[in-house]
C-alpha cells in the first residue's frame, strides 16, 4: 500500500488529522489483511512535523505487526525513482 500524501492540500487541521487519526485508522484496518508492505511519503509541501508524526505512526504500527515498510524522503528531482525503488524493494522482500 502506498500512502503518498506529502503534498496533500487542505487546512492545517485537516492535514494533521489526515496524517494522524485517519492514518492510524487506515493502518489498523489494513494491517490485518494480507498487505505485503507500506510506503509512506514523509516529505512534501505540508508541515514537516505532521509528516514526521505520520512516519513515526507508520513505523510503530508496522514494527508492532511485522509489516515491511519504507518511509520515503524524496526530492522533486528523484520522486519517481525513490518511490518506485521503495515499492520494488518491498515487493521483492527487501
Amino acid at each position: 500500500m502506498c500512502i503518498l500524501l506529502g503534498s496533500a492540500t487542505g487546512s492545517p487541521d485537516h492535514l494533521k488529522t489526515l496524517h494522524t487519526n485517519r492514518l492510524e485508522m487506515l493502518l489498523q484496518r489494513t494491517i490485518d489483511t494480507t498487505i505485503h508492505g507500506i510506503t509512506y511519503e514523509a516529505t512534501g509541501a505540508i508541515n514537516q512535523t505532521t509528516l514526521t508524526t505520520g512516519a513515526e505512526l507508520v513505523q510503530q504500527k508496522c514494527n508492532l505487526n511485522g509489516i515491511p515498510h519504507k518511509i520515503l524522503h524524496p526530492t522533486s528531482n528523484n520522486w519517481l525513482e525513490t518511490s518506485t525503488g521503495a515499492i520494488e524493494a518491498l515487493l521483492a522482500g527487501k
